[in-house]
């Protein structure tokens, strides 16, 4: 090799070291500007389908409204019959029901009626009350245990028109004891006023 190609070769090998170095920053360069933009359009697609995912399930979900507010009314209408209202096709059924219910209150504390009378029906606003009238000698706490049971009852029953005496002695000895009381109180349950199903029309009543 001539000495005069050695100057020329070494130029040739700076050149091509140049270039390669400007190609490796070019490179670089295009890595770190796409670099982000890829990861952005990743994040992207996976907000898209997150979104996308909410989306069919808030669908989902409206689409079950029609159903739950059915099974909503449906449970309403249940509770409203069950635990609200006395059970009975007509008034005199009711009112049965009705002594049926307060007899077994009155028999889970052991009290014994004295007496016992079903009250004229009467209606309050959109309902007909249904009344009975009884009256008890009884210990003072068995006498709160059946008010209380009457206050928690299914149906729904309202205890009205209380009166409370020391009991008397008695010959049987069923008031005996110095916390002995003498109850009368009305127990009254409701039903819907079915005057227009072909029933005779209770009486009107809104002083309750």
């Amino acid at each position: 090799m001539s000495a005069a190609g050695v100057p020329a070769s070494r130029s040739s090998l700076g050149e091509r070291m140049l270039a390669l170095g400007v190609s490796a920053t070019g490179l670089l360069v295009v890595v770190l500007v796409l670099s982000p933009l890829v990861s952005a359009y990743r994040n992207e697609g996976r907000s898209i389908e997150d979104q996308r995912m909410v989306l069919e399930h808030t669908r989902a979900l409206i689409a079950q409204l029609p159903a739950l507010k059915a099974r909503y009314k449906k449970a309403r209408v249940a509770d409203t019959g069950s635990s609200f209202l006395l059970p009975g096709s007509s008034d005199a059924e009711s009112g049965a029901l009705l002594v049926q219910t307060v007899q077994a209150i009155a028999a889970r504390h052991a009290i014994e009626f004295s007496s016992q009378e079903t009250l004229p029906v009467h209606r309050v606003g959109q309902f007909n009350a249904i009344g009975v009238r009884i009256a008890f000698a009884a210990p003072w706490v068995s006498f709160v245990a059946l008010m209380n049971d009457v206050g928690h009852a299914t149906p729904r029953l309202l205890a009205d028109d209380l009166s409370v005496q020391r009991a008397h002695a008695a010959a049987d000895g069923a008031a005996q004891g110095t916390d002995a009381v003498e109850i009368s109180l009305v127990v009254t349950g409701f039903r819907p006023d079915m005057t227009k199903a072909g029933e005779s029309p209770a009486k009107d009543d809104t002083s309750l």
